[in-house]
């Protein structure tokens, strides 16, 4: 996998990857790289996220990785420090194809919804066989809720437009499963660890 140099020297790096069609991506804070699972783990894919995502103004942080069983296609997700006291970036990609070296299409949008300062942070990626979810913390400065979306996979995976709702003052830390099934919901675990409401249990 990428050492911490590769990782940008990043603290945490945020490791996470996934595995399917044969390859292993493995995404960290400012690189992704993917390996083939055969003839000694070759690494066939190497680029900074900066350049996956198309974006050099901020650095690029808390990204994810996830291989989709039933439409053999590969989803990244990561977000960006604000630009500035409104506007702060986050991406999602999608393999164009069932391999991920063969191009994929990115988007990018503005999380600070209300214009206000709010921080997206520590972004969690689960799917449904619908959608595409994406979950974080949201600080201003200090925790004010989670918020999620939820991304049709009808029209990402086919490099459309896209709307989506939006949901907000959820519990955090929020993260949503990876629904293997035909079921229809989503289903999401909170750790508030240190954030409101703390204690020791999840829910």
């Amino acid at each position: 996998g990428l050492n911490s140099t590769q990782s940008g020297n990043l603290r945490p790096p945020d490791t996470h990857g996934a595995s399917g069609g044969g390859k292993y991506c493995q995404i960290v804070n400012t690189r992704l790289a993917c390996y083939s699972r055969s003839g000694g783990f070759a690494k066939q894919l190497d680029v900074s996220l900066a350049s996956f995502f198309n974006y050099f103004t901020q650095t690029i942080f808390d990204p994810r990785i996830e291989y989709d069983e039933v439409n053999d296609r590969w989803v990244a997700y990561a977000e960006a420090f604000a630009e500035d006291p409104t506007t702060q970036y986050i991406f999602w990609a999608v393999s164009n194809v069932s391999t991920p070296l063969a191009g994929w299409t990115v988007y990018q949008w503005d999380a600070d919804l209300l214009n206000n300062g709010d921080f997206w942070d520590y972004g969690q990626m689960g799917m449904t066989q619908d959608a595409v979810v994406l979950t974080a913390n949201i600080f201003n400065p200090s925790f004010v809720g989670a918020r999620m979306i939820s991304l049709p996979k009808a029209r990402i995976y086919n490099a459309l437009g896209v709307t989506f709702p939006v949901w907000s003052g959820l519990d955090g830390t929020l993260a949503p499963a990876k629904v293997l099934d035909q079921h229809r919901d989503m289903f999401l675990i909170a750790a508030p660890l240190w954030l409101p409401p703390g204690g020791t249990t999840i829910s």
